[in-house]
């Protein structure tokens, strides 16, 4: 690229994003892209030559970031007049009325915008920032029209990216050529199709390689962190092959795992970034690695109609982060599907909305729907149709559908035509409705009989009924037995025959059903801090240099705006009907009325930070937390580290790193009848 003289040490992001439905029908621009950064002044240099499709209109607007400041303008090798206002860029017509034939567009950019050093939270994963050139690194993302584009156009693009020497260039696509000498590098990309955005970068990687089959695997990884590159390539080999396997050939012609400057974990067309804090964490290579390579058959590959709702985050959730759990054992995938409706019911607020209007996670309410929510759509879809109906769907649409946009509707039809059954009245509230239902046992009673024993009971549906297939088991002393009820209306009436004497009746016991828990069958846990409606903070004498950090833990819950109370005042208004937080450790006078009293216990080393949380008696939706920051040194790191742990009742911090973790157990279990061992009723 001898055009460029500058040589710019920096990290450059080539994001791809596609969603088109049928690229040979679309209309395609063909881009040759020439960029050059300089991070010193948080700038860059672009030169794009545009082969126009063929149905080219004048006047041509371009739709190119007001970030951007266009130097010059040529068609079809000529110096021509634009105008630029903000984000669009027009070009008059030509005066002998033909469609010109390419574009030359020069520009100069400017993006200063940094993610912030210390997050206070991480729901936003991009941190509010689309673009951002540094020399600690850069991000450009395909949110942004960092380069020239038409709208309702696709770009095909060839792209040369000079850096410093030793730097390398990421981008989805084959990387056809990378040069390096004394003074530079280029690194020479081609897109493996039509896209409608981009996004870029270059930095000073140590790149490894490995190989899953015909599939090259890459890590850009910075030299400070090569110890992890060796555990990284080949548990992106072992994804790969045990996707194929399931879904068929992988669409992108590699795959790569590039270190970022901020601490993203995002999944792109044939490669993934993430964060240098993120590559750090011990259970990323197991969980969320996995989670971006399943994107490529799943959101990257068969693309989502979002018109219809982004189904594509829950699947990948299941077959990704769910399904490693259940291949490691049933009371494993038992617990996450629970943590999915724990979860839900924690976090879930009055500005719910169906799954359908889910497009993309910005805060805990669309995570819990997008992902959660919908994952558990998807399990119950599996235990309908069964597993080999289920996983040859899936392996069917990436064959018949790679590349092309599919919303709910041909996945449900999909779904009905492999199974052979009528799916479409039965899923259709799921995906149009708010909520989930809510079920209630009552009049259970046990029987004995000249056969053995008779269990009798109602299963009800508290307010507008939704369509339901509930497992029911039947423990007895001889073992257990199951059975599905169908319950469509707001109740029905059930019998269970045993000749054994049944020990508990459960419904729905593997949480199988996407369901609203009650309030006391969830423990107490950081999430009901995150989603509390009314948090009250009450900070203990002597607690005054722990102030900082409280702030951080609450900004890190987005409860920034919670109120505090001095000790004294909060003994003036008590009992307050409110989830109570108390900076420091109270007297057991000071604590509302608790159905267990683990919260104090015996207090720990002071260097220690801890937080417990219980659920309060007389007011089961409102939980107590104390929490006690410990040593001042690593109190804001621990306090940033807190909301990750959402799940968790108890925890505990020795030198900034955790050490204890804990669920408690519910004190409640209401779809559980435990029959007492005498008093029988006689028929």
């Amino acid at each position: 690229m001898s055009r460029f003289s500058s040589r710019i040490p920096l990290l450059i992001l080539l994001l791809l994003l596609t969603q088109t439905t049928d690229v040979s029908a679309a209309r395609v621009d063909h881009h040759q892209l020439q960029l050059e950064l300089q991070p010193a002044t948080q700038s860059m240099v672009g030169h794009d030559l545009i082969s126009l499709a063929a149905t080219a209109q004048q006047p041509l607007r371009f739709e190119l970031a007001d970030h951007c400041q266009v130097t010059a303008v040529a068609i079809d090798g000529k110096p021509t007049r634009f105008r630029q206002a903000g984000a669009d860029l027009e070009l008059p017509p030509e005066t002998n009325g033909s469609a010109p034939l390419s574009i030359a567009i020069d520009y100069t950019a400017t993006f200063a915008a940094l993610p912030p050093a210390k997050p206070a939270h991480h729901e936003d994963p991009g941190y509010g920032v689309v673009a951002s050139i540094s020399p600690q690194g850069s991000y450009l993302s395909a949110g942004l029209a960092w380069f020239p584009r038409r709208d309702g156009v696709l770009q095909q693009l060839e792209i040369e990216i000079s850096a410093p020497a030793g730097y390398h260039a990421v981008t989805a696509g084959r990387r056809s050529a990378f040069t390096s000498t004394v003074e530079a590098a280029t690194s020479h990309w081609i897109l493996d199709r039509p896209v409608n955005g981009l996004t870029l970068a270059a930095g000073p990687f140590e790149v490894h390689e490995a190989s899953a089959g015909r599939i090259p695997v890459y890590a850009y990884f910075y030299p400070r962190s090569s110890a992890l590159v060796a555990g990284y390539l080949s548990a992106t080999v072992a994804y790969l092959e045990f996707y194929e396997k399931r879904f068929g050939p992988y669409p992108f012609s590699k795959f790569a795992i590039v270190e970022n400057f901020f601490p993203s974990g995002y999944g792109f067309p044939s490669w993934t970034l993430l964060g240098s804090s993120v590559i750090q964490l011990p259970f990323i290579v197991h969980t969320s690695l996995g989670h971006e390579v399943a994107h490529s058959w799943w959101g990257n590959g068969v693309q989502v109609d979002y018109a219809q709702g982004n189904w594509c985050e829950g699947l990948t959730t299941y077959v990704a982060d769910y399904l490693y759990q259940e291949q490691e054992s049933a009371a494993a995938a038992r617990a996450y599907r629970l943590k999915i409706l724990r979860d839900y019911a924690t976090l879930r607020s009055s500005a719910e909305f169906p799954v359908t209007a889910f497009r993309a996670r910005n805060d805990s309410l669309s995570q819990v729907i997008g992902y959660g929510k919908v994952a558990m759509l998807f399990h119950m879809l599996r235990l309908r149709v069964g597993d080999e109906d289920f996983w040859a769907t899936l392996k069917q649409l990436a064959a018949q559908r790679m590349f092309a946009q599919v919303g709910w509707a041909e996945l449900l039809q999909r779904f009905a035509q492999v199974s052979g059954q009528a799916l479409e009245a039965d899923f259709q509230p799921w995906l149009q409705r708010t909520g989930a239902p809510q079920l209630q046992l009552a009049s259970v009673r046990l029987e004995s009989t000249a056969a053995g024993w008779l269990v009798r009971g109602t299963l009800r549906q508290l307010g507008k009924p939704w369509p339901l297939r509930v497992n029911c088991q039947l423990q007895t002393e001889a073992g257990s037995s199951s059975r599905t009820l169908s319950l469509n209306d707001s109740s029905t009436d059930f019998t269970f025959n045993s000749p054994s004497r049944p020990l508990s009746l459960s419904v729905d016991p593997d949480a199988d059903l996407l369901r609203l828990l009650e309030p006391m069958e969830i423990p107490a846990s950081v999430n009901h801090l995150r989603a509390s409606d009314r948090l009250l903070v009450v900070t203990l004498p002597g607690q005054e240099a722990a102030l900082p950090a409280l702030q951080v833990l609450l900004a890190a819950l987005r409860q920034s705006d919670a109120r505090l109370l001095s000790l004294t005042d909060y003994r003036h208004q008590a009992p307050i009907a409110a989830d109570l937080l108390f900076l420091g450790r109270p007297a057991r006078e000071d604590l509302p009325s608790l159905p267990t009293d683990p919260l104090l216990g015996a207090p720990v080393d002071p260097q220690h930070a801890t937080l417990k949380l219980l659920r309060q008696t007389e007011h089961p939706d409102r939980v107590v937390a104390i929490y006690q920051p410990g040593a001042l040194e690593y109190a804001e790191r621990v306090a940033r580290k807190i909301p990750h742990y959402g799940k968790y009742s108890q925890l505990e911090f020795a030198a900034g790193q955790n050490i204890l973790k804990r669920i408690l157990t519910p004190p409640v279990q209401p779809l559980q009848v435990v029959f007492p061992l005498s008093g029988d009723q006689k028929p």
